[in-house]
């Protein structure tokens, strides 16, 4: 069964609507035509070589489907998922907020992804669908959380969810390792964020409620992506 993940990173492939039979390997970043065939060609060839140093090779003496099939299947090898028994019982449990905080600590794995996704656990996301798209917000910022389609895994049964969930984190992870990019931090969006925090003390001293909901207006963000940037300003004394 194809990867729903693309073969060089963790976002969901992306198929092509004028040609439904054609099979993709890849998300809209790495399909290896016109602007992207650069960054496609050179992130291959870094999987391939951090995989050769693993003694794993993948033969050139196979059809394209058959071989990026085959690539996509190694690249687990690099960093694992969870093994059975961890997610029959995370699977298990009764509280959202308690799978919340077993997925986090056990992502603690994955180095360079959990500075990303640390900021969540001081987020009340109280199902699985809003916790996914939260992690697809934070490891992507150009995710479009609005669009359940994007999610690459199925999110209605429980294992199968917390198997995609780790699976997703682990392709960060490699992708994060393999092309040596270092974790974006708060400089990001630098003047967004000054003009936040600015808005927020401002806000919390004419004692103006449901400040998160009213910053996504004026900002024009989603609440969600509102949700996160002042998380991380709270965690910088900012605000």
């Amino acid at each position: 069964m194809r990867s729903k993940f693309c073969v060089l990173c963790w976002r969901p492939v992306s198929d092509y609507p004028q040609q439904p039979l054609r099979v993709s390997f890849f998300c809209i970043a790495h399909k290896a035509s016109g602007d992207t065939r650069t960054t496609h060609q050179k992130h291959k060839r870094r999987l391939i070589k951090a995989l050769e140093k693993k003694d794993i090779y993948v033969g050139n003496d196979q059809n394209k489907k058959n071989y990026y099939s085959f690539l996509s299947s190694q690249v687990l090898k690099l960093k694992g998922v969870p093994d059975d028994e961890f997610i029959r019982k995370a699977s298990s449990q009764k509280s959202f907020n308690t799978l919340v905080k077993i997925i986090l600590n056990k992502s603690k794995y994955y180095t360079k992804t959990y500075r990303k996704i640390s900021v969540l656990s001081d987020l009340k996301l109280s199902n699985k669908e809003n916790f996914t798209k939260a992690v697809m917000m934070v490891l992507d910022k150009e995710f479009n959380h609005e669009r359940l389609s994007d999610i690459p895994f199925e999110i209605d049964n429980d294992k199968a969810w917390l198997k995609g969930l780790f699976e997703m984190l682990a392709r960060h992870e490699v992708y994060m390792t393999v092309n040596r990019e270092r974790v974006k931090g708060e400089g990001e969006n630098k003047e967004l964020r000054d003009r936040l925090a600015e808005r927020i003390n401002e806000m919390k001293q004419e004692k103006i409620e449901h400040i998160n909901k009213r910053l996504a207006s004026e900002f024009n963000l989603s609440e969600a992506r509102i949700s996160i940037l002042h998380q991380q300003l709270i965690k910088e004394n900012r605000v």
